[in-house]
């Protein structure tokens, strides 16, 4: 299901409702929006503008530092108290959502962004990042992959961890990252050009989480980097027709690659 958004928040949508049409980006700024469907995908571009400060009831840095297990992460990012200023998720389709986070007061406010699906994939493709404004990203699919695009101005800590999956940075993101932390198949990323985040600095620090529990997790830079296609359906048949047809002595020659 395709969804658009004017300012003012967004109800749930309902898979009864009919499609419509998605615009690049949202005509203006919108802040505390919220897209819900059962089995719908969550397709569309936003600009988001934060219009208070939000400050998280604990430190993100220290919890990125100490190691804090994920549950207890997500508790802490789902205060009910704590508003978001964009929440998208699914239960069995995709989400695949592009974000810009603008604003013109001089006062530092923080855009809170998660998505979650249950079976389908997650892509965030956040697009720029205005001076001022910071972001918090929590992302998550139990069964899908979960791909988190960020600009070059990011500038924090990203935590990307998959219990069956792999995890991958990306190569232009790759190049300029610091690795910080890995435990199993948990990777804590340091980007930027700024020295290493002090606990206390929660409302100046860009920081991501992203994770699944069966697919792979990616991270890269917008624009830059490139998500690895899978083979189309046709070109597996094709292959596994070209593999019944060759002779019996073709087939037992060794494969190099």
């Amino acid at each position: 299901m395709t969804a658009t958004t004017p300012p003012a928040r967004i109800p749930a949508l309902s898979r009864n409702r009919n499609r419509q049409a998605v615009a690049p980006f949202s005509a203006a700024p919108v802040n505390g929006l919220s897209l819900y469907t059962k089995r719908e995908d969550i397709t569309g571009s936003w600009t988001i503008d934060p219009l208070a400060p939000l400050f998280p009831e604990q430190n993100l840095v220290q919890m990125f530092l100490d190691g804090q297990s994920k549950k207890k992460c997500r508790r802490a990012r789902s205060s009910k108290t704590a508003p978001l200023s964009a929440t998208f998720s699914s239960r069995h389709g995709s989400i695949q959502a592009a974000l810009r986070v603008l604003g013109d007061s001089l006062d530092r406010s923080i855009a809170t962004i998660r998505a979650e699906s249950r079976k389908g994939n997650v892509v965030l493709n956040l697009v720029s990042i205005t001076p001022m404004r910071t972001v918090h990203i929590d992302a998550y699919s139990r069964k899908g992959s979960v791909t988190l695009l960020v600009p070059r101005t990011f500038s924090g800590l990203v935590q990307l961890s998959s219990r069956h999956g792999a995890v991958e940075v990306l190569p232009s993101l790759a190049a300029s990252g610091r690795v910080i932390r890995t435990k199993n198949k948990e990777i804590t990323v340091l980007l930027g050009e700024g020295p290493m985040p002090v606990v206390g600095s929660d409302s100046i620090t860009d920081t991501a989480r992203i994770y699944s529990r069966h697919g792979p997790v990616r991270l890269g830079f917008s624009g830059e980097d490139r998500l690895p296609e899978r083979p189309k359906l046709m070109e597996h048949c094709m292959q596994f027709v070209h593999r019944l047809m060759a002779p019996s002595s073709t087939k037992s020659l060794p494969q190099y690659q």
